[in-house]
């Protein structure tokens, strides 16, 4: 026995849908276009007749411009700096004046006023218990903004519904009377309230004006700086600015003057030990040191006019702070080699050299100014000393100099900080004086902008479009119909969609395919046996029914013939030759599509086996007109074999097994390994082996006889079955996992373009499988009675 294919298994959908849901909403809709059309006709006649009896309704409308006068108020700056936006004040502005138009205020004024009450629309609405501020609350209508390009102007579209056009047009006339009214008395008052309010700023910040001026005069009058224009000036603090300048500089000379003695009294300690020629006594000197020592040789000299030649002469200044540089920087150095390494040291002998050099570059290149220094009368080391006593007489000098600057500074701050306390004090009440200057000059600027304004100050109201009489806005025939019309095809459109979801008929083929998941692979017409077919069946013990036999050139046969080939089809790709024919129910035609096809197989040269499984209702051996004492039930029970039970049928190639005797146990009987031993034996023998079992939805036989099987081709009559009963055989098939090879749609009327799928009348009646289930019960001992329903 071959196992199914997992892939050609029957499959149930997800829980929650059916395959019995409408389809395609476009192929609902067209076969459901009465419901369509009934739909849109309803609806049009409701529609119509509504027209017929609504009430006429009449609106007038109005278009008033809001803005704001004196706009230069609401955009210009405050005193804070803080600024006014102009599109914020504008919107709520609209805002408020909606809300002040839909005020019971106003409407309760405007009814008193303008005697609405009295109006035949507010009589008949009292009449219906609706008060007159109710009435106008309901049909009155106000919007912001214009339309197309104005959207955003500041315009309120005002507009009244009634039953009465001039009395729509007297409503609207009232309310912008008395809105005009209130708008414009509240708007003077605010003017004169304002005008009041910042005359009396302006005396006050006048006076307050005046005694920061007098203070702030008060105060320049007894200071003790001086006032320069806009700022007042402290000869404290630029006194003391000079003072503190002049510290620096004299510390900076006295810390010269010390640190140069201490250099000089060094090297001359250490002339003790090392004899210092007289150039490197005199590189102790820099530019500056050299110039000024000139000088005072120059003036003991009695030659005054030398004393600048140096000062003026670069390369003098430069050769000297070469020397002073670079010849100490090489007796520092070697100095430092000879106590770490000797004096017959490499490097010292380098550094001497490299000393050596300079000296004598120094001696070529250097200016007549050290020469004439060196060949003075003075000793390089006079030089020095000489040096070193004036620099004493510096150090003297400058301290005396310090001390009293320091002296001097200390007072000069004490001043300072009391000139800082009255400059403090006087920015202060400077500042009062311009924040005071500021509020005078913006108050008398909004009171100038008042006084020219005074005849135009608040709100801007122009009637842009006035209320005319009502225009009939409803009802509109048109638009009723169009609203009538869509809201019938809606309902038509339900009633299809409940419609197509109710009936539980199979639609077309593809949706007998879908419910079942499989492929139909025929779709037989109903048989019409000529009179001619039956006298040659007369002949033979076959039944006329037997189409491709006595037929082969019919509907019929052609269309089994077809349903032959794609058993062919299937067998090649799956390699199932074991086929089990059932149906949802009786009555189907199982049988009789079972010999046909087994009959066409046959006839297309393949060795067939056919066995009437139905031990209950048999119906096969009087189709074949071949009957044997030994059938089914003798080899399942062990008293036959296959060559004692299979005996030829008057087809060619066409081997048939009888049910047998009845058993009392049919189910038992087919449960056992003898049918599974069976269907081995005939697998070897025979090219395809067709097996006829009872309906599904009546016994258990087909469910058994399926999983031993290959596959399961189940046999449809559309008329007869009603989507439930097929969709229960799907389920059954589906949860045993049975491998449907194709359906054969059964009874299709030749007329009909969809071979007559048809309705079925109760389609959740289930009777039918429990009546069956009483014929099929089993009579023991006792020979199968040919059934006339085939």
């Amino acid at each position: 026995m071959q196992t199914n294919h997992p892939m050609n298994e029957m499959t149930l959908p997800a829980e929650g849908i059916t395959d019995s849901q409408p389809g395609d909403m476009t192929r609902i809709l067209r076969r459901r276009w009465p419901l369509l059309m009934f739909g849109l006709v309803v609806g049009l006649g409701i529609a119509f007749a509504y027209h017929q009896n609504a009430k006429d309704v009449f609106e007038s409308s109005m278009e008033i411009l809001v803005s704001q006068r004196a706009t230069e108020l609401m955009t210009s700056s405050g005193p804070d700096g803080r600024s006014f936006d102009a599109n914020v004040v504008q919107a709520d502005l609209l805002a408020t004046h909606i809300a002040l138009l839909e005020s019971p205020m106003i409407l309760n004024d405007a009814i008193e006023s303008g005697k609405l009450s009295d109006l035949d629309s507010f009589v008949a609405a009292r009449r219906e218990g609706i008060s007159a501020l109710g009435l106008l609350k309901q049909d009155l209508n106000i919007s912001r903004g214009g339309s197309g390009d104005a959207e955003g102007a500041s315009v309120l579209q005002v507009s009244f519904q009634s039953a009465d056009p001039e009395d729509a047009q007297h409503v609207l006339e009232v309310i912008y009377e008395r809105y005009c009214h209130h708008v414009e008395s509240r708007t003077q008052n605010v003017g004169q309230e304002a005008a009041t309010l910042i005359n009396q700023a302006q005396l006050t910040n006048e006076q307050e004006l005046q005694q920061a001026t007098q203070a702030y005069t008060n105060f320049l009058s007894t200071s003790v700086g001086m006032f320069d224009g806009d700022q007042l000036q402290s000869v404290s603090h630029n006194r003391l600015q000079s003072i503190e300048q002049e510290l620096a500089n004299v510390r900076s000379q006295l810390t010269y003057a010390k640190s140069k003695l201490e250099t000089i009294a060094e090297i001359q300690a250490e002339d003790v030990e090392h004899q210092r020629t007289d150039i490197e006594r005199l590189a102790l000197l820099n530019p500056r040191d050299t110039e000024r020592l000139r000088f005072f040789m120059d003036v003991a000299s009695g030659d005054p006019s030398g004393s600048g030649a140096l000062r003026d002469d670069p390369q003098r200044t430069a050769a000297l702070n070469l020397e002073h540089t670079k010849v100490l920087g090489l007796m520092l150095r070697e100095q430092a080699l000879t106590a770490d390494y000797g004096d017959d040291h490499p490097l010292v002998q380098r550094v001497r050299d490299e000393l050596a050099s300079v000296r004598q570059y120094i001696r070529e290149k250097a200016p007549e100014g050290i020469e004439e220094l060196v060949a003075s009368n003075l000793s390089p080391t006079e030089i020095l000393d000489a040096f070193s006593t004036l620099l004493k007489n510096d150090v003297k000098e400058l301290t005396k100099q310090l001390a009293q600057l320091t002296e001097e500074a200390k007072a000069v701050r004490v001043a300072a900080k009391e000139v800082e306390s009255e400059y403090l004090e006087g920015t202060a009440l400077k500042a009062k004086m311009t924040r005071a200057q500021q509020r005078y000059d913006v108050v008398m600027e909004r009171l100038q902008e008042l006084e020219l304004t005074s005849d135009y100050a608040g709100y801007t109201i122009d009637l842009l479009s006035p209320p005319g009489p009502g225009s009939l806005v409803w009802p509109v025939l048109a638009k009723i119909l169009l609203n009538g019309g869509l809201a019938g095809l809606l309902v038509g459109g339900l009633l299809a969609f409940w419609a197509e979801h109710a009936d539980q008929t199979f639609r077309d083929p593809s949706d007998l395919q879908h419910s079942l998941n499989a492929s139909v692979i025929a779709h037989v017409p109903r048989f019409v046996v000529t009179r001619k077919e039956k006298k040659a069946a007369k002949q033979s013990a076959i039944s006329p029914l037997c189409r491709t036999v006595f037929a082969p050139h019919s509907v019929e046969s052609e269309v089994l013939t077809m349903a032959r080939t794609s058993l062919f089809v299937h067998a090649g790709q799956t390699n199932d030759n074991v086929i089990q024919v059932t149906s949802p129910m009786p009555g189907d035609g199982k049988s009789t599509m079972t010999v046909n096809l087994a009959a066409a197989i046959a006839k297309a040269g393949k060795r067939v086996l056919l066995i009437d499984a139905d031990l209950r209702r048999p119906t096969l051996y009087k189709l074949l007109g071949t009957q044997n004492a030994n059938g089914l039930a003798e080899y399942l029970m062990g008293d036959a074999g296959l060559d004692e039970v299979a005996v030829p049928s008057e087809i060619e190639r066409l081997d048939f097994i009888s049910h047998g005797h009845h058993a009392s146990e049919p189910a038992e009987l087919l449960e056992s390994f003898a049918l599974e031993r069976l269907i081995a034996e005939a697998r070897q023998e025979y090219d395809f082996v067709f097996i006829d079992s009872p309906p599904l939805l009546a016994v258990a036989d087909p469910l058994i006889i399926a999983s031993l099987v290959d596959s399961v081709l189940l046999v449809v009559r559309v008329q007869k079955n009603g989507r439930r009963p097929v969709e229960r055989s799907r389920e059954l098939l589906a949860s045993n996992k049975v491998k449907v090879a194709g359906v054969i749609v059964n009874g299709g009327e030749r007329a009909d373009k969809h071979f007559g799928y048809g309705e079925y009348v109760k389609p959740y009646e289930y009777g039918y499988a429990t009546q069956y289930t009483r014929s099929y019960a089993s009579k023991p001992n006792e020979r199968p009675v040919a059934s006339s329903s085939v």
